[in-house]
């Protein structure tokens, strides 16, 4: 390809615009004013197809990004799978996204207070006397079963205590079991560690409780979290129509419940949340990743194109082109973003403006301000 003859002229008349940068011969260059805002003129001969453009629109039309998420549980409906004794973990039998039905076991911890608990139980049963007794003041059978109870909230079941009284033989460690069926989402201990429950005791049922684990019931639907860029979240609304791509390959329609406005500090990442409903409940699984589009509605102004604004957060510039080869490098004001589009201020509808060959621009225009007077003209 031939060499790009590139020129900068300085724009010194026309209205709007402000003085560029003065060449005339035997002055030296003056640094412009950081503090002055200059549009300039750059022309451009035989751009080669280095450059492509697009009118500038003043709509409300809707506009779309994409982006990933993760299906998280529902946070309302998380559950708790606690140990209501203090003890010792000795197994865990779960893990994350492990699918458990009600009552499976899912770990099992071990309490010298359970153990004794067992065998007070056992020595009530086999002490023929004392059970004399509290039968002649009519206390036997409530007494009988205030100690079955006592190991119920221990957390053994009733085959569990049936076996106890027909075998004698104590309960080693006590079962913790899923209340409900459904998915592991966290397993919050492991074997070997030490849990403080607070106290049960048959006297003062105080029910405190220590999660070893927590997990979603099978009827609660999970929801996409999905990850917004901190310069578009402003963007999207509680509302905003979200697809999501399924295992599938098939998209889901959904609608944005919230936008979480914190900003996750590594990656400088919104948060939106949708609920997933229907037959899309049961394609996804916690923690899994999906991908995403959400459609933001762009209110009235004026709309460029993101690869059309140059400095963005700086001093962004665009660049217009008057005719054919000559193009002004202008300052805009930015608004806010929606989708890949930015709502600006400096520029006017149906202006067209270079989304592709910014920097092909700005190179000559970069030339023209260090070396003014070896500026020539195209074809020169």
């Amino acid at each position: 390809m031939a060499l790009l003859a590139l020129m900068a002229m300085a724009w010194t008349a026309g209205p709007g615009l402000s003085h560029g940068v003065s060449t005339h011969a035997g002055h030296s260059h003056h640094a412009p004013d950081p503090a002055e805002r200059r549009d300039a003129l750059v022309m451009l001969c035989r751009s080669g197809g280095l450059l492509a453009m697009e009118s500038v629109s003043e709509t409300q039309t809707n506009a779309s990004f994409r982006t990933f998420g993760r299906v998280i549980p529902d946070p309302t409906q998380v559950l708790n799978v606690n140990a209501y004794l203090s003890g010792q973990v000795t197994q865990v039998l779960v893990r994350p996204q492990s699918a458990v039905r009600k009552g499976d076991v899912v770990a099992k911890l071990s309490s010298p207070d359970f153990l004794l608990t067992q065998k007070a139980y056992l020595a009530l049963l086999n002490n023929e006397e004392q059970q004399a007794i509290l039968k002649e003041e009519g206390r036997l059978p409530a007494y009988l079963s205030d100690a079955r109870d006592n190991l119920v909230w221990w957390g053994m079941s009733a085959e569990e205590i049936d076996a106890l009284i027909k075998n004698g033989k104590v309960v080693e460690s006590i079962s913790v079991r899923a209340p409900s069926d459904g998915i592991v989402t966290d397993v919050l201990v492991q074997p070997g560690q030490l849990v403080n429950a607070g106290d049960k005791t048959m006297q003062n049922f105080v029910v405190v409780g220590k999660a070893l684990l927590r997990m979603i019931p099978s009827s609660a639907a999970p929801w996409i979290e999905a990850y917004i860029p901190a310069d578009r979240a402003a963007a999207v609304r509680a509302g905003s129509p979200m697809l999501v791509e399924m295992p599938s390959g098939s998209p889901v329609a959904l609608d944005i419940a919230e936008v979480r406005p914190d900003v996750e500090p590594t990656s400088l990442m919104a948060r939106a949340v949708a609920r997933l409903t229907g037959d899309a409940a049961s394609a996804f699984a916690p923690g899994q990743m999906v991908q995403a589009r959400i459609e933001v509605r762009r209110p009235p102004g004026v709309w460029v194109s993101r690869e059309a604004v140059a400095g963005q957060g700086i001093e962004p510039i665009v660049f217009i082109e008057i005719r054919p080869g000559l193009f002004q490098r202008r300052h805009i004001e930015m608004a806010e973003a929606a989708g890949d589009y930015i709502r600006v201020s400096g520029v006017k509808p149906g202006e067209r403006v270079v989304t592709s060959g910014k920097m092909v621009l700005e190179g000559a225009y970069r030339l023209q301000e260090k070396e003014p007077e070896a500026s020539a003209r195209c074809g020169a």
